[in-house]
């Protein structure tokens, strides 16, 4: 493998597949990524090593800026599923995901994905917001799934009972969203 720069590298293991999961954000523009003979062409992007340093798999987004996970990839240590947080612009997609915003506002769309051990989507979800928004922690219970971030002005997630608002001007609120971990449908959010 080579690489120049890395923008943001994330990385888990999961011991019941023995796999090594990466994730992260780059610019592509101006940053080589090569797992191998596989190059990075998108701002986001998700991979799996085995034990051997061997590439599994690889998935992209069709983003052409560095917007994508901000974290390390959460794993279910006992079915393998992998959970991976980060932020987005609308628009773009990932599995199938499309990024999408009810004020057509581009910028900072937190999202929340979860992947098989084999790296096809189980579902997803993105944050409808009406102003920079950022996700940037993840963590697991036996149940529940918590991300971390910020928000200005609205945030609210599909599907969910709870809307996060502020005063418009007024700089960056700190969010904390549970989701149900199979589903993927939020729970609640708080601030």
């Amino acid at each position: 493998s080579s690489l120049s720069f890395i923008a943001n590298m994330n990385m888990a293991y999961c011991p019941l597949y023995e796999q090594y999961y990466l994730a992260g954000r780059i610019n592509p523009n101006n940053i080589h990524l090569v797992y191998g003979s596989d190059t990075i062409t998108s701002g986001m992007y998700a991979s799996a090593f085995n034990s051997l340093g061997q590439l599994v798999w690889l998935k992209q987004g069709n983003n052409t800026i560095a917007y994508g996970f901000t974290d390390k990839p959460a794993i279910d240590k006992n079915a393998g599923t992998i959970y991976l947080v980060g932020n987005n612009q609308m628009g773009y997609e990932f599995e199938g995901h499309v990024f999408e915003n009810f004020t057509n506002t581009g910028s900072g769309l937190p999202f929340l994905i979860a992947l098989t051990p084999s790296g096809n989507k189980i579902w997803s979800l993105s944050a409808q917001v009406s102003s920079a928004t950022s996700a940037n922690g993840i963590a697991i219970s036996s149940t529940d799934i918590f991300i971390t971030g910020s928000h200005t002005n609205i945030l609210f997630w599909p599907e969910g009972s709870d809307t996060l608002s502020s005063p418009p001007n007024n700089g960056s609120d700190p969010m904390l969203s549970r989701f149900d971990r199979i589903t993927g449908i939020p729970i609640w959010q708080g601030k």
